[in-house]
């Protein structure tokens, strides 16, 4: 457990969701990148596609997603998995994360990590039936967060409706960062003092929220914290104040809250909202691959292991469970990854 010698660092990984349905774009660009051209997209099937109720992963996004197990250098590291309630990141969530997830670690569902929205693509569905779909994953997932409605976005009250949510969303994740750092001692301590407080009169702050809903585990001696936040990118787009760009399909960026990116004293004592991102992170190569190069990719997995990794041509039923399990665990660092354009990612920071 972490002790008052040793002060854990706290990482937050950010992450898009894979290519859904409604990603016409997208789409259209990992088919063909050389000669798609947004100005010549039929406006009729992007109209189609907008109207798809709270639509999944197509193929190439399942693949990005199991693409993102094998690139995401911090699995064994995770401890806590935020997730928006909407299939196309839940469904990410469970293909990139499943090993994580299958050891221990229960994602929690935070409707405030919807997209921002107000058209059927950005509408959920009833969560129990949706979760009941994705089997013994699905059932990992904690819904006290969900709000009864949810399903339906909410015209914004005002201007700031979106400041004030993103706001929200740093602060749960401040004060789990808090909370995550605690020794076991500390935790039992705080719960007994919180349960000593006149339930009439005190005050169920984000700390709170996580202290006494949440049992999770004290953090071994000498490890980090390490959050992942799969969400969506117009509202990952808020939740970084445009810095870096726009977040590819599956993209994931990783942040420290501002003060802790450096050893040394935090001037905020621990109460900055503003994300900072890493060094490392910011050196990190763009990832995005077309449908061609991303196949081919993972068939050099495939050979390089000596036996089949699961992967998605033709798509899977709506129906159907989406998770695709048996994915053999290969490191990344087994696999020479192809070009995938540094310059790229130099660009979108420029945005």
């Amino acid at each position: 457990m972490a002790t008052t010698g040793f002060k854990p660092n706290v990482y937050i990984h950010l992450i898009r969701h894979g290519q859904s349905e409604h990603n016409y774009h997208a789409i259209g660009y990992s088919k063909d990148p050389e000669t798609y051209c947004p100005e010549d997209a039929d406006p009729d099937e992007k109209i189609r596609r907008k109207q798809i109720r709270d639509p999944r992963l197509t193929p190439h996004g399942i693949n990005e997603a199991l693409d993102l197990r094998y690139r995401f250098p911090y699995m064994n590291e995770l401890t806590h998995i935020l997730v928006s309630p909407l299939s196309r990141t839940l469904q990410t969530a469970f293909l990139a994360f499943e090993p994580a997830i299958k050891r221990g670690v229960r994602p929690i569902a935070l409707d405030i990590l919807r997209e921002t929205g107000k058209g059927p693509n950005c509408c959920g569905s009833e969560i129990s039936g949706l979760l009941k779909g994705f089997g013994e994953l699905g059932e990992s997932v904690l819904t006290t967060e969900i709000t009864p409605g949810w399903e339906i976005p909410r015209p914004d009250a005002s201007p700031m409706a979106l400041p004030m949510r993103r706001n929200l969303v740093l602060c749960r994740l401040r004060e789990l960062a808090n909370l995550a750092r605690m020794s076991g001692a500390e935790l039992t301590q705080a719960r007994k003092d919180f349960e000593d407080l006149d339930p009439d009169t005190c005050i169920w702050s984000p700390f709170n929220t996580w202290l006494m809903k949440y049992d999770f585990p004290p953090l071994q001696l000498g490890k980090d914290v390490h959050i992942a936040v799969v969400t969506h990118g117009t509202f990952l787009e808020w939740m970084t104040l445009g810095e870096g760009g726009l977040f590819d399909n599956a993209e994931f960026r990783t942040y420290m809250f501002e003060g802790e990116e450096e050893e040394g004293p935090d001037p905020k004592n621990g109460r900055s909202l503003l994300l900072m991102e890493t060094q490392e992170s910011k050196r990190r190569p763009d990832a995005w691959l077309s449908e061609e190069d991303l196949m081919r990719k993972m068939r050099a997995r495939e050979r390089v292991a000596g036996m089949g990794v699961d992967h998605d041509e033709d798509g899977l039923s709506g129906k159907g469970n989406p998770v695709i399990e048996n994915v053999l665990e290969v490191s990344g660092s087994e696999i020479k990854d192809l070009d995938v354009g540094d310059a790229r990612r130099e660009e979108k920071r420029k945005l």
